[in-house]
């Protein structure tokens, strides 16, 4: 588990495993001796603020993030050839272009002046991914450009 993403502190490196079994906790932390690296006093006191005091916080997070993917879903909708699977827990989108007969997805949405990344390093090149973990006023701005 971490903090990372929500709460925009993955640069502190303070992800965590909960490990009940004795056992296997020990060969865990053998096979990460020397990969992980230890937390820091930043990262910890960060973690610790982001689980116990960012409650209303994550809530408005969330609640701006529905709004996004709510936006995007519609305007994605509203263009031939393309699609957006809803995602239920992300803020990333991810949008299949096989309907619009084009060889690349990729550089179809690039010469739009979008650059989403590409759906092949997923494992699919007929799709690319959004993330829409921003502000609005910037997907406006990308849907604006996708429907020139």
């Amino acid at each position: 588990m971490a903090a990372s993403k929500t709460f925009n502190i993955a640069g502190l490196g303070t992800s965590f495993a909960i490990i009940e079994d004795a056992k296997l906790r020990q060969q865990f932390s053998a096979a990460a001796q020397g990969i992980m690296p230890w937390a820091n006093v930043l990262g910890l006191s960060a973690t610790e603020a982001a689980f116990t005091l960012c409650d209303d916080w994550h809530q408005q997070l969330l609640s701006y993030l529905r709004i996004n993917r709510d936006y995007l879903i519609s305007e994605i909708a509203q263009i031939d050839g393309l699609r957006m699977l809803a995602p239920q827990a992300t803020f990333l989108a991810w949008i299949d272009g096989s309907g619009l007969g084009v060889d690349s997805v990729q550089k179809y949405f690039e010469d739009k002046g979008i650059g989403p990344s590409p759906g092949a390093d997923f494992g699919d090149s007929r799709f690319v991914r959004i993330n829409f973990g921003c502000p609005l006023s910037q997907l406006k701005d990308a849907m604006a450009l996708l429907k020139k």
